[in-house]
């Protein structure tokens, strides 16, 4: 089958004005670039919080997947999918919670900073817990948190006890 002239140059300048249409690059910037830009203002202030957290829980998977290689058990799927939702929930909470202070308590970043210090004290003993099981033996960390839940149950026991 052969093409006549005509019916290649219709279709050339229509592949143009489609690709003028849909790939122009001031639409492409205002579609992709300035959403991006206004969320990474919005979360500008905490972004440091993100990156910690996600750090700590690539530490975790680190040292869980060493941990499970000395007690020769299997490494699946199943499990980094758990740490993604993991992920997941954790950023959701984060989201949420900067999201109440930024718009409801008003740039105080209250909820954020404590939700963030038990994430990370919560992937802190995960990853104590692991180097645990690698080494064979409690690391000084895992004394310090024994040692601040000791006191931690101390003061709610006696705080308790002198409010009733």
């Amino acid at each position: 089958m052969m093409f006549n002239s005509d019916f290649i140059s219709s279709f050339i300048t229509k592949v143009d004005l489609l690709h003028n249409k849909l790939l122009d690059v001031t639409s492409t910037n205002a579609i992709l670039i300035i959403p991006l830009t206004i969320i990474n203002i919005f979360f500008f202030n905490v972004k440091w919080y993100f990156i910690i957290i996600l750090s700590a829980i690539i530490v975790d998977i680190i040292t869980g997947i060493i941990a499970a290689k000395k007690r020769n058990e299997k490494i699946s799927s199943n499990r980094f999918f758990d740490s993604l939702i993991k992920i997941g929930y954790y950023f959701i909470i984060m989201l949420l919670l900067y999201c109440i202070d930024y718009f409801i308590i008003k740039d105080t970043f209250l909820l954020i900073n404590i939700s963030s210090i038990i994430i990370f004290i919560n992937e802190l003993m995960s990853i104590d817990e692991n180097i645990c099981n690698v080494l064979g033996h409690n690391t000084a960390l895992t004394k310090l948190f024994k040692l601040a839940e000791k006191i931690y149950y101390n003061f709610i026991k006696n705080f308790f006890k002198n409010k009733l």
